[in-house]
């Protein structure tokens, strides 16, 4: 009899869980964690506890390794892997922050607060500031938007490449802070739409699920410090302490999205 995990996941991914179950090969991963991708591009996450909550992520109560050589099958209400186990879906959870109303007129100061706790960590942007992204994206240029990020898509190394990573904090930033909701969430369409192309598999998963707002909670975090002006430095950490670069890069892009937001892209270092 296989062993049968109880599994918690993401709400983006129930439409793909909930489909008929279909073979996923292993990409990657660490300790307790690995990522499996689909044939149609997919990723799915699997963490134990206390692993990084993806927002692609299902998580199961104890460290999990996947199968040497095993096929992996993504569906039917849960993960399956052979006759050895099997992760039963029973709890979800919304990967999306729910902000409520912004004043876009503290958000410059608070955007500053950000800035300069990033300054004072010692965290510096791998990607150069792009400036011509902030501009379009604050002046509500959808073709310059999406023009000017194209490039970015891929940058660097690693299974999340720092332009991703950046990438991801900025659509995080327009879809959550930006006044102008449709330009937002049309220029995070078509980055989305790109990025199976342009990127690893685990990136475009991350950036597709960002274009709909559906991010990391460190990312959520800082997002409803800006909101709310309260927790900023202690959500700056959290978010910080996220990866190698990864959660740096997004904390940038979250500072240079949330200046285009509010129509401020003159005024980034």
């Amino acid at each position: 009899m296989p062993i049968t995990l109880p599994g918690a996941a993401s709400l983006a991914l129930l439409p793909l869980l909930e489909e008929p179950p279909r073979p996923a090969r292993v990409l990657g991963g660490w300790p307790g964690a690995a990522h499996l991708g689909t044939a149609s591009g997919e990723v799915v996450t699997v963490v134990g506890p206390g692993g990084l909550r993806l927002p692609n992520a299902v998580v199961v109560p104890s460290p999990w390794e996947p199968p040497a050589g095993g096929e992996v099958l993504v569906g039917g209400g849960g993960l399956a892997a052979g006759a050895s186990w099997r992760v039963r879906v029973v709890r979800t959870w919304d990967p999306a922050p729910r902000l409520g109303p912004v004043d876009a007129s503290r958000l410059p100061s608070r955007l500053e607060g950000l800035q300069a706790g990033l300054v004072a960590a010692g965290r510096h942007p791998w990607t150069s500031f792009p400036a011509s992204l902030v501009a379009a994206l604050a002046r509500r240029d959808l073709g310059g938007a999406v023009a000017a990020a194209q490039p970015l898509l891929g940058l660097g190394p690693g299974l999340t490449p720092a332009g991703d990573d950046m990438l991801v904090g900025m659509l995080a930033a327009v879809r959550h802070l930006a006044a102008d909701g449709d330009v937002a969430g049309a220029w995070g369409s078509e980055i989305a739409a790109r990025a199976g192309e342009g990127t690893t598999s685990l990136s475009a998963t991350l950036l597709r699920l960002a274009s709909r707002g559906q991010i990391l909670p460190q990312v959520g975090q800082v997002l409803q410090a800006l909101a709310t002006g309260s927790g900023l430095r202690r959500a700056l950490h959290g978010l910080l302490a996220v990866g190698h670069s990864s959660g740096p890069e997004m904390a940038w892009g979250l500072l240079w999205g949330g200046l285009a937001s509010v129509g401020r892209a003159g005024e980034v270092p």
